[in-house]
């Protein structure tokens, strides 16, 4: 259940029951889409065959996933447009004239290639709705039966990343341009990698190693290129603010240039501060999830001008993965008052701890939308891997 944001009533009784009518035939029946297949160059028989099954299953999982999405009182016209450029056969696909996927060059033209492509159009499609407030209620997203988690989106709302076992088989990084729907995978076999995130016109992500992790980058564009590797240690967090990354190391919390020219610093947490399990930032305070003298975590927030903070909890879960609203006035974390772990708030402005979901799964990494208007995260459920719930926030 979604808390933050108070509908005002409608006045005109007439224009409510018709918007009454609407909300009940998305509920019901989804958004309704009109499939229209083009295609540019000669295509082969088995290039056809695949063009034809494609949209086919596309038009399929899209029907099996749209309830609940209600975006406009028309059907919308979805183009999936096929070509070849200097021999490879590609993918744009657009509603309303707007990319939201393209596919570059497709591995190959078999049943996996083919079901790999078509769910992450599918995806991307409705991230692009969730984009646009069209969900009325939570949605999965992440429709394959393999792993996503740590969602995660740019400040400046280009592009959405987490981490993924689809097409490699493997948790690796998956970046969604939010313009075009182009999909940037940065695969690196047997290696286990947490927190993707865009900054700038790099891919950030840590990496697990023997006894530690690493803060590395790659430039987006060439995600081949040799990763830079910025710090190694017990790292449980990071964030890149301008030309500085901030990290967490145990109960440390560390700062330096990225040009490294300039030292370390760190910044004053209480004495008795024993490990940090996340943190964020916002334009005036971070907040930090803060055991103290052993593994009880706490919110606190932190002034980094004046070097002070305060708990903002002291209850006797655990408060963990806390992420600031986009006007830094409200926190989401993850706790387990019921045993299990769901989405809770505090209101900084008027210091108020609520609740943002109730079920019998955990939930961790809760991510907002561009706007705010929303939260991506991620759902366990009991003997199936985790995959990524997005929840409109009213």
């Amino acid at each position: 259940m979604g808390t933050f944001r108070v509908h005002k009533h409608v006045k005109n009784s007439h224009l409510f029951l018709t918007l009454l009518l609407l909300l009940l035939y998305s509920a019901l029946f989804g958004q309704a889409i009109d499939i229209k297949v083009s295609t540019t160059g000669a295509m082969t028989e088995s290039e056809s065959a695949f063009i034809k099954e494609f949209r086919n299953e596309f038009a399929s999982m899209y029907e099996r996933n749209a309830s609940g999405i209600f975006y406009s009182a028309k059907s919308m016209a979805v183009s999936l447009s096929f070509g070849k450029e200097n021999s490879t056969f590609f993918l744009r696909a657009a509603i309303e004239g707007q990319l939201f996927y393209t596919e570059k060059g497709f591995r190959s033209l078999d049943r996996l290639a083919l079901s790999q492509s078509v769910t992450q159009c599918v995806e991307n499609l409705l991230v692009w709705f969730f984009l646009r407030r069209a969900f009325q209620t939570e949605k999965r997203i992440g429709l394959s039966d393999l792993l996503y988690e740590y969602p995660h989106f740019s400040a400046d709302g280009r592009f959405f990343t987490y981490i993924t076992e689809k097409r490699t088989g493997n948790a690796n990084p998956l970046v969604v341009s939010l313009t075009d729907g182009t999909v940037f995978l940065l695969e690196l076999p047997m290696k286990t990698e947490f927190y993707p995130r865009v900054y700038g016109e790099f891919l950030y992500y840590l990496q697990s190693l023997e006894g530690a992790r690493e803060i590395l980058r790659v430039p987006l564009s060439r995600l081949s290129d040799r990763r830079e590797g910025l710090y190694e240690g017990d790292v449980t967090g990071y964030s890149v603010r301008g030309n500085e990354l901030i990290w967490s190391e145990k109960n440390r919390l560390l700062r330096k240039p990225l040009d490294g020219k300039g030292p370390y610093s760190e910044e004053p947490l209480p004495p008795n501060a024993s490990r940090i399990q996340s943190f964020d930032i916002a334009d005036h305070y971070w907040a930090i999830s803060l055991a103290r003298e052993g593994a009880q975590y706490d919110l606190y927030l932190y002034d980094p001008v004046r070097k002070t903070g305060l708990f903002l909890t002291h209850t006797p879960y655990q408060e963990v993965d806390v992420r600031f609203s986009k006007d830094g006035t409200m926190l989401v974390f993850s706790s387990n008052p019921d045993g299990n772990f769901n989405l809770f708030y505090f209101d900084l402005v008027n210091n108020r701890l609520g609740r943002v979901t109730q079920n019998a799964y955990d939930e961790f990494y809760p991510a907002f939308t561009p706007d705010g208007s929303g939260l991506v995260f991620c759902r366990y459920e009991t003997k199936s891997e985790p995959y990524l719930v997005a929840l409109p926030l009213r």
